[in-house]
Formats: C-alpha cells, structure tokens, sequence
C-alpha cells in the first residue's frame, strides 16, 4: 500500500498530538466550571457574572460535564497514538519479540496490538518487520550493516518516545501553555477591573483582588514564557529534522556548522532526537563521525563540504570536516580532524 495515502490518517505522533489537545481542553473546562463556583461560594464573582446559586450551579455543571467528555473523548486517541509510537520503536529491536510481551509493554490486549500493528504495516511503517500471528511473534531482522550495537533498548526508546520530541506536538503543548497563560493574565485583568472599577482593594474583598491579580504574575507569565520556549525548541527541532530527510549522510561537525552549535552538542540533539522517535530512520555512525539516514533521501556531496586552507602554500581546498585533505596545489596533507571543526 501506498504509504503517501495512507500514512497521514496513521501518523502516530499526529494521532497522539491531538488527542492529548483534546484531553488538556477538557481539564481546562472542567478547571473553569470549579472556579466559577468557587467564585460564587468565596463571592468573587462581579455582578454581570452572578446569575444566582441554580443558575450558577447549572452552569459548573454543564461546563464539568463538558470537560469530562472532552478528557474521554480525547483519552482514547492519545492512548492509542502512544501504543502506535511504542510499536515504531519495534523497528530497532532485533529479533523475535513476543506479542504478548508487547501487548504488556503497551498495555493493552494482544489482539489490539496484533491489529494496530497491522495497521501500520499496511500504511507503510514498519517495513523490514514481519508479523506472524499464528506464532505470537514480531519479528525484526538483525542489519549486519549497523549492528546491534547501535539499536537502544525498547525500553529507552519508549520512555523517550513517550517524551515527544516531534515538533508538532511541542508547539501544539505551546500553543495550550499560551491559551492557559492567557487565561491567568485574563484574571488579573478581573482583577484590575475590580480593584479600579468597583474599588475592591479598599473594602472587605482585598484578598480576593490580590489573588485575582497574583494569579497572572505567578501563573500567567510563566506558562507564556515556557510556551515561547518550546516554540523555539521545535524550531530547532524541525531544522534539525530538515536536514537529515533530504541527505544519506552528513558529517556530524557540518550538521553542528548548520545549526550553529559545536559538534558535540550536535552529537548530543541528534542521539536524543533519535531515540525519541523523531528521526527513525537515522543512526550515528560512530566511526565516521557521521549522521547516517536509512530512508530514501539523496546525499548532496556539497551540502557539508567546508574550505580547509594548506598550512604551505596557502591555497583552499574543499572537504568534508573528518576527510584525508592533500592540497591541490603542492599536494601536502592538511590536518582536518575532529580538533579542527
């Protein structure tokens, strides 16, 4: 099956992603219905909002009820869209691996797991795997390619998995931390109205307007400053991600001179981004130094050339950093190890 058309309906961290927005939705409802009654009982509501004990109760009620069928509704996809990134970890782990044993680690039944995985094989994940029901057995070829040395544990791939590092579902987590830190500043807002309109500081509710007015600069601004920070990390993220699809492999000191980072700390995000999911079909080629992609990308020599200078005579010469240099002009070798990144 063709993966283009079938992929998009089953991309496990899209699945997961929205799942999760619907889920944090629904808490935030049910956060709003517990703090309009709140509200009512503490008596801060202002006037316009103070409808009465019925008509306020019916009111948390419908908005509790609401967010309860949101975090349900949205339950079930970012449970399923875990169990999916949790079988792409399959891909790594060599040999046999036993349904059942799979089905526990991602808690559910085996016949889920056998279909869903199923599933995925047929919208084109998972393609070096091979399910055999009849024996309650997934397995992976062993790659003499790359060795088993390379592939983290299942475990460790999970758990990091598990901690998205996809830069779709950071900037969705970014966009809710703004919508919740623009909800807190819109009750110090409240808060300013009531202490300039209605004159609460000077009467009996001047705790009620400082927490009013506490609530934004405690709770607001920080969620508005961590959302900008995660925006950022996934525009990290994603370049990284736009480097790797579009090469078979790149010099790990040339994909730190793109990103504008030192090697090691390039070395650091690719593992990490690796063994989080996003980049499944890259590995590090510790020998070379170099970002290997098992996908169907095309290597593009140039794209991690650098000018190297001879120590002689003077003259420039292009390499990739880690590669035998001799100068085109006197033919000296020139130094281009790691230390000279």
């Amino acid at each position: 099956m063709d993966k283009s058309n079938s992929a998009p309906q089953l991309d496990p961290q899209a699945i997961r992603s929205r799942g999760t927005k619907i889920y944090a939705c629904g808490v935030a409802v049910i956060l709003m219905g517990a703090l309009y009654m709140a509200g009512y009982i503490y008596d801060w509501l202002p006037a316009w909002l103070n409808g009465g004990f019925f008509v306020t109760l019916a009111v948390a009620a419908v908005l509790v009820a609401a967010g309860i069928f949101l975090t349900k509704k949205g339950g079930e996809p970012m449970r399923r869209g875990r169990r999916l990134c949790y079988y792409l970890t399959l891909e790594t782990t060599p040999g046999p691996s036993d349904l059942d044993e799979i089905a526990l680690e991602a808690q559910t039944s085996e016949p889920r797991a056998t279909r869903e995985i199923r599933e995925l094989m047929e919208a084109g994940f998972l393609p070096s795997c091979q399910l055999d029901p009849e024996n309650h057995t997934l397995t992976t070829p062993v790659s003499h390619e790359y060795g088993e040395e390379h592939y983290p544990t299942r475990r460790d791939l999970y758990k990091a998995t598990d901690v998205s590092v996809n830069p779709t579902d950071i900037r969705g987590k970014g966009k809710f931390l703004t919508l919740m830190g623009l909800i807190c500043l819109g009750f110090t807002g409240l808060g300013i109205y009531a202490a300039v309109a209605l004159d609460w500081m000077a009467g009996d509710r001047f705790w009620q307007t400082v927490l009013l007015l506490a609530i934004g600069v405690v709770a607001g601004l920080p969620l508005l400053i961590y959302s900008a920070v995660l925006r950022l990390r996934a525009q990290h993220y994603q370049e990284y991600a736009d480097i790797m699809k579009n090469v078979d492999r790149i010099h790990v000191g040339r994909v730190g001179e793109l990103m504008q980072v030192d090697p090691d700390k390039a070395w650091e995000e690719l593992n990490k981004l690796i063994e989080g999911g996003l980049l499944r079909k890259v590995y590090i080629d510790v020998a070379a130094h170099e970002a290997v992609n098992r996908g169907r990308g095309t290597e593009d020599p140039n794209m991690y050339q650098r000018t190297v200078t001879c120590r002689r005579c003077g003259a420039e010469n292009l390499a990739a950093p880690g590669e035998r240099v001799v100068c085109r002009r006197c033919g000296a070798d020139i130094p281009n190890g790691p230390e000279f990144w």
